[in-house]
C-alpha cells in the first residue's frame, strides 16, 4: 500500500503544486539570454606594428579577417581570409589567404599586396599571452613572418569580434591554489624516544594504509606487451613477498585492518607518552578530527585538479590552531601540551610523507593523489550508512536529502520519458547532453532526434501556446549541448529549427518526409501563435522580435572552441615548461534532463539521469545502458549546476534565466519533505558534478570516498564502457584488500561502444593486469574476507529481447558456477529463471524497439550504474526471494519492454517493481538490517582519466534501501558477463594490438 500511495502521489504532484504555489500570470514572458550556436564565419581584427625590411620602414598595420573551420572546431583546422592596410612605407594594402592550425597556434598562407603583383609567403604564430587571451576576451599574440619580402615582420594582437563567449568559458587558472608553506620556525624540542618510536609505528601503519589504498599503480606499456605484463606480475609477486615477510609470526599476510590498527594504536601510544594513558584516546580523537577536517578533506576535495603547491604544509596552521584550541580547553600542564603539540606535528608530518610517496607513485602528477581518509577516522567512524552519508556530505559541503524517489529506466525509456517531460513542463525544461545527433552513424538524418524535435519540442511549444490564454505562462525550454558532438554529428540541423521555430525555413534535401514533418510541426506552432489573443496583444506591444525570442528553445552550445586557453597541466607526461596543449580536449560529458525543479516544493518536477545523448544509436536494441527517473529535493542541485554552467560561460548574474535562479524555500518546506517522505518517497539522494576542465570534481571525490571507505564485507559492482583508469582500478583492488568483493566489468571488443585501437589497447592492458592481481593475490584478499573478479561483457542478444536475455543469464547461472554463491537464489527460483525464456515466448512476448540499428553490431556496454552493498545482506535477500516475487518482476519487466507508455503511464508499475526490493530490507533479521549499507551511483562518469580529471560529469548517488531497485538488473548483468580466469580469454575477446597502438594508448592515456 505504501508504494501505491507513492505512485498516486507522483501522478498528482503537479496538481498538488498548483494548489500550493501561486504562479504569477500577469506578466508577459521575458526575453532570455542564451549562448545560441557558434557562428560559421568567425570575424576578428589584428592590430600590429609592421617592419618592412625591404623598405627599412616601421609603421602600424590593421587587419580584418574571417575564419571558418574545415573540420570539427575543437580540432582547430580551417581557413582565414584577411584584408589589411598598413603605413610602414606609405599607405599600402592587400589580402591574405591562410591555412590555419589553431590548435598548434600556427598559420601558413600567401598575401598579395595591391600594386605590387605576385604573392608572398606568410608564416604566422598565434601564441596566447595568458589563459583567455590578452584581455580575457579570447585572441592571441600575432607574429607574421614574410620571408619573400626581405624577411619582413609584423607583431601585434588578434582579437575576435562578435563572439561574446570567447575568453570566458574556461577556468582562468589551470591549478588549484593551496596555502603556501609557512616559515618552519625554530627546530622543535625532542619529544623523547618513546614518543618517537610510537610515531614511527604509526607512520608504518599509515604507509601500509596508503599502499593498500593505491594497490594498483601501473601506467607502463613502453616495451613488448608480454614482457611488460611479465614485469608487472613480477612486481605483484614481489609485493606479495613483502606482505608475507611483514605477516604475523604464525604466517599469513598483514591485512588492511591490521595496518589500520597499527596506525591508530601507534598514534594513541604517542599521545599516551605525552599526557598519560587515561587521556590518550580522547586526545588522539581530537588530533584525527583536526587532521581530517583541516588537512585531509581540504586536500582530497582537489582530487583531479593540478595543485600549484605540492605540499600539505600550508594547511598545517589551521590544523594546529584547531588542535591547540582543544588542548587549551584541557587541564593538561604546559609541558604536556607542548609535547602533545609536538606529537601532533609528527602526525602532520606522517600525512605529508604519505602525500609525497603517493605523488611519487604517480610520477609527480598531483591530480590523482588521494590521501586515505582512514588517517583521520577510526574504523567505527565509517562503518554505517549514516556515517558514510555524513562523510560524503561533509566532503561536498551539502548533505544527502530525504524525500526522494529514484526509479530505474533503460536507454529506450529515456526517449519516451524525455518527450513526456517536455509536454509536462509548466515553468521550464532543461536538456543537458553531449550529443543531439543531426545524423546517424551512416550519415542519414537521425530519426530519434527528428522525433524529439517534432513530437517533443515543437509539439510541446504548440500545446503550451494553445493553453497560454488560459494559463498566462509559457515554459522556457533550454538545451545545453557541448560543441564537440554538436559539430561531429551535425546537431545544427535540429538546433536551427529549435532556436527559431517561427522563422526558420527548414530544408533537408533527399528526405522529403522528414522535411514535411518538421514544416508541418512548425506550421502548427505558427497557427497556435496566430490564434492566441494574448500573445498577439503582447507581440503588438513588445514587437515581432520579442515573439520569436519567447516562442523558441533557448539553445546554448557550451564551451565554444577557444584556443586562447592552453596549459601544461592537461596530461601528466607533457614537459612542465610547455603551455601548448589546448583546453579543447576537455568537454562537457553530462547527460541529463530535468524540469520544473524548484526550491518552493520538493514534489515538483522530475529529472532523468542517463548515459546517452539524443540519437538513434542510444535508443537502439543494441545499446546496453541504464539511468534513473527521480523526484525530490536532491534535484535542486541541478538548478545550481545549470546556473554555475552559465556563469562559467560568461553570463552575468543578472543574465541568468529567471527559472534557473536560486529561490527562497517557503517556511513549510521541511514539512512538505516530511509528508513526501511519509508517502513513500523516502530515498536519501545527493547530486554531485565534475565541472569541466581545471575546476572542482565533486563526482570524482564522492566516488573515491565510497570506493575507499565502504566497510569490509561489502560487494561493489562496477561495469563501465571505458575501463581505462589505473586510479579507479587501484582503489577497487584496495577495496578487495579491505575485505570487499569487487566485480569489474569491461566490454569485449565486439561489445565496446568506443572501440578505437588506442582505447581498446589500453583497456586490454588494464584487464590483463587486473587478471594478474585477481590470480596472484586471491588468497591475500580471502584472508581479509574479500575477493576480486574481472569480467568482459560478451552479450549477443538485443537488450529488449527479454527471453534471450534470461537465456544468456541462465547459462552463466548454471550448476557449479561461482554465480550461484554470488546470488544464492533458491533452486526453485533458478528453475523458474531457466524456464522463463520459453514461458515468455509461449506467452506471446514481443519487443517493441523504438528504432533499429543503422549499423549491424552486437550489444554495446555503455552502463555507468554502480551498486555497492553489504554482501551478507545481499545473500540473505537472494536466499529469501520467492518464486511469486520473481515471476511478477519478470512480468513487469516484460510489460516495460513491450509497451511504449510514458512516465505517467508506468510510474505505478515501476513502484510495484521497486516495492519487493525495498521492502525486503525492512524484513531482514535485525542483526543484518542494522548493518545495512547501500549505495547506487548513476550518471555519466566513465572509468577513464577524462571523466576523473578533465570532463564535466554528473553522479546521482542514492543511499540506503532504495539502491536495491537496481539489484535484479545487476543480477542479470552478472549473468551476461564472461568472468575471466585465463589470459587466453582476454586474447580471444580483446585481441592483441600493435606496438604503435600500445604506445599511443600510453601517451594518450589522460585524454582517451
Amino acid at each position: 500500500m505504501r508504494f501505491l500511495a507513492l505512485a498516486t502521489a507522483l501522478l498528482l504532484s503537479s496538481t498538488a503544486f498548483a494548489q500550493n504555489v501561486h504562479l504569477d500570470t500577469t506578466q508577459a514572458p521575458v526575453r532570455i539570454t542564451s549562448m545560441g550556436q557558434p557562428p560559421v564565419f568567425k570575424p576578428y581584427v589584428v592590430g600590429a606594428a609592421s617592419w618592412d625590411r625591404e623598405a627599412e620602414a616601421v609603421g602600424p598595420d590593421l587587419t580584418g579577417g574571417v575564419y571558418r573551420d574545415l573540420v570539427n572546431p575543437i580540432v582547430g583546422l580551417g581557413v582565414a581570409l584577411e584584408g589589411y592596410v598598413g603605413w610602414a612605407d606609405g599607405v599600402e594594402g592587400g589580402v591574405r589567404l591562410l591555412g590555419s592550425a589553431r590548435s598548434l597556434a600556427f598559420q601558413l598562407g600567401v598575401e598579395h599586396q595591391f600594386g605590387e603583383g605576385g604573392v608572398d609567403l606568410v608564416v604566422s604564430a598565434l601564441p596566447p599571452l595568458q589563459r583567455g587571451g590578452p584581455f580575457g576576451q579570447g585572441g592571441a599574440l600575432r607574429i607574421d613572418w614574410v620571408p619573400t619580402r626581405g624577411h619582413s615582420l609584423r607583431l601585434g594582437l588578434t582579437m575576435p569580434i562578435a563572439q561574446r563567449w570567447l575568453g570566458e568559458a574556461r577556468p582562468p587558472s589551470a591549478t588549484a591554489l593551496l596555502p603556501t608553506s609557512p616559515d618552519p620556525g625554530p627546530a622543535p624540542e625532542p619529544l623523547g624516544a618513546d614518543v618517537e618510536q610510537a610515531l614511527r609505528e604509526a607512520a608504518e601503519g599509515a604507509f601500509w594504509l596508503s599502499v593498500f589504498s593505491y594497490a594498483f599503480l601501473d601506467n607502463s606499456g613502453r616495451d613488448d606487451e608480454a614482457k611488460t605484463l611479465e614485469a608487472f606480475e613480477t612486481k605483484v609477486l614481489a609485493w606479495r613477498d613483502s606482505l608475507t615477510r611483514r605477516g604475523s609470526v604464525g604466517g599469513g599476510f598483514p591485512t588492511f585492518a591490521q595496518a589500520e590498527e597499527d596506525y591508530h594504536a601507534g598514534l594513541e601510544r604517542a599521545f599516551a607518552q605525552t599526557v598519560g594513558a587515561a587521556s590518550a584516546e580522547s586526545l588522539a580523537d581530537a588530533a584525527r578530527a583536526s587532521l581530517l577536517d583541516e588537512v585531509l578533506l581540504p586536500y582530497d576535495r582537489l582530487i583531479g585538479q593540478p595543485k600549484r603547491t605540492e605540499s600539505l604544509r600550508g594547511l598545517f596552521p589551521a590544523a594546529r590552531a584547531r588542535f591547540g584550541q582543544w588542548l587549551g580547553a584541557s587541564m593538561f600542564s604546559a609541558e604536556a601540551q607542548r609535547r602533545a603539540k609536538g606529537a601532533f606535528d609528527g602526525l602532520l608530518d606522517i600525512a605529508e610523507a604519505n602525500r609525497a610517496w603517493i605523488q611519487g607513485q604517480w610520477a609527480g602528477d598531483s591530480r590523482p593523489v588521494w590521501l586515505p581518509l582512514q588517517l583521520g577516522l577510526r574504523p567505527d567512524q565509517h562503518d554505517s550508512q549514516e556515517e558514510l552519508n555524513a562523510l560524503v556530505g561533509r566532503a561536498v559541503r551539502r548533505p544527502f536529502t530525504q524525500g526522494n524517489v529514484v526509479l530505474p529506466i533503460n536507454n529506450t525509456w529515456f526517449f519516451r520519458d524525455l518527450t513526456t517531460s517536455l509536454h509536462a513542463a509548466e515553468e521550464y525544461h532543461v536538456l543537458w547532453v553531449h550529443d543531439y545527433s543531426g545524423r546517424d552513424p551512416i550519415g542519414q538524418p537521425d530519426t530519434v532526434a527528428y522525433r524529439v524535435t517534432t513530437g517533443g519540442y515543437l509539439d510541446a511549444l504548440t500545446q503550451a501556446v494553445r493553453r497560454y490564454d488560459e494559463t498566462g505562462t509559457l515554459p522556457a525550454f533550454f538545451v545545453f549541448l557541448d560543441e564537440k558532438s554538436y559539430a561531429a554529428t551535425e546537431g545544427k540541423i535540429w538546433m536551427d529549427v529549435l532556436e527559431d521555430p517561427l522563422g526558420h525555413r527548414f530544408g533537408l534535401a533527399g528526405h522529403p518526409e522528414m522535411e514535411a514533418g518538421v514544416r508541418q510541426a512548425q506550421e502548427a506552432l505558427r497557427m497556435a501563435v496566430a490564434g492566441s489573443e494574448r500573445l498577439q496583444r503582447e507581440a503588438a506591444e513588445h514587437g515581432e522580435g520579442w515573439l520569436r525570442d519567447v516562442v523558441k528553445v533557448h539553445v546554448n552550445i557550451t564551451f565554444p572552441s577557444d584556443f586562447s586557453f592552453r596549459s601544461s597541466e592537461l596530461v601528466s607526461w607533457w614537459p612542465g615548461w610547455s603551455d601548448l596543449l589546448p583546453d579543447e580536449l576537455m568537454r562537457d560529458h553530462r547527460k541529463l534532463a530535468f524540469y520544473d525543479v524548484t526550491e518552493r516544493d520538493p514534489r515538483r518536477g522530475r529529472a532523468l539521469f542517463v548515459g546517452t545523448g539524443v540519437g538513434e544509436q542510444y535508443a537502439s536494441p543494441t545499446w546496453e545502458d541504464r539511468g534513473v527517473l527521480t523526484v525530490g529535493p536532491a534535484l535542486v542541485a541541478l538548478k545550481d549546476a545549470a546556473r554555475e554552467l552559465l556563469l562559467v560561460q560568461g553570463f552575468e548574474a543578472a543574465e541568468i534565466p529567471p527559472p534557473l535562479r536560486a529561490e527562497t524555500s517557503p517556511p513549510n518546506y521541511d514539512d512538505l519533505v516530511a509528508e513526501w517522505n511519509e508517502a513513500g518517497a523516502d530515498a536519501d539522494a545527493l547530486n554531485v558534478h565534475n565541472e569541466v576542465g581545471f575546476a572542482p570534481k565533486e563526482a570524482t571525490l564522492t566516488q573515491a570516498i565510497l570506493y575507499t571507505l565502504m566497510p569490509s564485507g561489502c560487494v561493489i559492482y562496477a561495469p563501465d564502457s571505458l575501463w581505462l583508469s589505473a586510479f579507479w582500478a587501484g582503489q577497487l583492488v584496495g577495496a578487495a584488500f579491505r575485505g570487499c568483493s569487487v566485480r569489474v566489468i569491461a566490454p569485449a571488443l565486439a561489445n565496446a561502444p568506443s572501440a578505437s585501437s588506442p582505447v581498446m589497447a589500453r583497456s586490454r592492458a588494464l584487464v590483463a593486469r587486473l587478471l594478474a592481481v585477481q590470480t596472484l593475490m586471491s588468497d591475500v584478499f580471502a584472508q581479509a574476507g574479500g575477493d576480486f573478479r574481472v569480467g568482459l561483457y560478451t552479450r549477443t542478444s538485443p537488450v529488449d529481447d527479454l527471453p534471450a536475455v534470461l537465456a544468456e543469464a541462465a547459462e552463466n547461472f548454471g550448476p557449479g558456477s561461482f554465480m550461484r554463491e554470488e546470488i544464492p537464489f533458491s533452486d526453485e527460483v533458478y528453475d523458474l529463471l531457466a524456464r522463463a525464456p520459453d514461458m515468455l515466448t509461449e506467452g506471446g512476448f514481443e519487443a517493441d524497439p523504438l528504432v533499429t540499428d543503422a549499423v549491424e553490431r552486437l550489444p554495446q556496454l555503455h552502463r555507468k550504474t554502480q551498486f555497492l552493498a553489504m554482501r551478507p545482506v545481499m545473500r540473505e535477500i537472494a536466499r529469501e526471494m520467492d518464486v511469486a516475487t520473481v515471476r511478477e518482476g519478470l512480468a513487469s519487466a516484460a510489460r516495460g519492454m513491450a509497451l511504449a507508455d510514458s512516465v505517467q503511464g508506468t510510474i505505478a508499475s515501476r513502484a510495484a517493481v521497486a516495492h519487493p526490493m525495498v521492502a525486503r530490507v525492512d524484513q531482514l533479521p535485525p542483526e543484518l538490517r542494522d548493518s545495512t549499507v547501500f549505495f547506487a551511483l548513476v550518471g555519466s562518469m566513465n572509468k577513464d582519466a577524462r571523466s576523473m580529471m578533465l570532463d564535466g560529469e554528473t553522479l546521482h548517488v542514492v543511499a540506503g534501501p532504495w539502491s536495491m531497485v537496481h539489484y535484479p538488473d545487476f543480477a542479470l548483468l552478472l549473468g551476461r558477463t564472461t568472468w575471466v580466469e585465463e589470459q587466453r580469454q582476454i586474447d580471444e575477446l580483446i585481441p592483441p594490438y600493435s606496438a604503435l597502438n600500445r604506445w599511443l594508448s600510453r601517451i594518450l592515456r589522460d585524454v582517451l
